[in-house]
Order: C-alpha cells, then sequence, then structure tokens
C-alpha cells in the first residue's frame, strides 16, 4: 500500500542485447531518462513530510488490518514492454538504478507523452503507484485493493 511517486522514469528495455564470449545474452542499457517537474516533485516531498495526510488516507480506509504504516517513496521507475515476475530481472534493473522504488509499463510512456506534445503542451505530469507486490512468482492479489485505494486518495487535492 505504500505510495511510489516517480520522480525519474526510464524505459528499462532500451538499449542492445548483445551474445557475449561464452555465447551467453547480454543486454548494455542505454537509459534515456525523463524526470518530473522539480515544483512537482516539492509538492510531493512536502507530502511525504505531512505524517497526518498518511495517516489520514490509512484511517479512512474501512478494513482497519493494515498494520503497517503508510509511507511515500519518491525516486526512478523503470518502465518495460512487459510484467516482471522475476527477481533476476529486477536485480538487473535495480542494478543500473540503485534507488529504483518502482517497476511499471506505463510511467515512460506517459512522460515521454507528456514532454513530446505539441501546443496546448500539458503543464505537468506526475505518476503515482502503491505496492501491491514485489514482483515475486509468489505473489498474491490480497493488496491490490488497498493499493489502488492509496495510490488514489487526494488526488483531486493536487
Amino acid at each position: 500500500g505504500d505510495i511510489l511517486v516517480a520522480d525519474i522514469s526510464f524505459d528499462s528495455g532500451s538499449g542492445k542485447i548483445k551474445t557475449d564470449s561464452n555465447g551467453d545474452i547480454k543486454f548494455e542499457p542505454d537509459f534515456r531518462s525523463i524526470e518530473l517537474d522539480p515544483d512537482l516533485k516539492e509538492l510531493f516531498i512536502s507530502c511525504k513530510g505531512r505524517r497526518e495526510y498518511l495517516n489520514e488516507i490509512k484511517s479512512k480506509w474501512p478494513i482497519k488490518d493494515i498494520s503497517h504504516e503508510l509511507n511515500i517513496h519518491i525516486g526512478p521507475f523503470a518502465s518495460g514492454a512487459g510484467v516482471v515476475e522475476n527477481k533476476k530481472v529486477i536485480d538487473e534493473i535495480k542494478g543500473h538504478s540503485r534507488k529504483l522504488v518502482g517497476i511499471d509499463m506505463e510511467t515512460y510512456g506517459v512522460f515521454y507523452a507528456t514532454k513530446n506534445s505539441s501546443r496546448p503542451k500539458p503543464l505537468g505530469v506526475f505518476s503515482i503507484k502503491s505496492i501491491s507486490d514485489y514482483g515475486d512468482p509468489d505473489k498474491n492479489d490480497n493488496f491490490q485493493p488497498y493499493a489502488s485505494y492509496t495510490s488514489g486518495f487526494g488526488r483531486d487535492e493536487f
């Protein structure tokens, strides 16, 4: 249920796939990142520092069995062409962005479309997601409703 805000997004599949001297496949990344507008980033940082805001979000969830304290994590998102459910792939992506907070399929496309749109150009774009699983094969869908709730709560206030 923790809230993730992308301050940078990159296409995790951008690069070159080669064969090394042992005949193994090797991916050489060539990421092009797009950053969140600095004013929007400051807004999210201020929300992160307001514990009462996060407590209010959690308190309005109708099911009271969530023991974890709700937090906001601001950092890079890797976007790719498919859902990742492989620890080795996740670790490889994290190896290229040590502060990575999220992996998804949409954020880079949204950031790219906004940055490269014609007039009237959007004033800003952001991507908020919440954690419902960790991309492991043993995951279940138990936290999806709560994550959906926390990622969308308070959107009218921005």
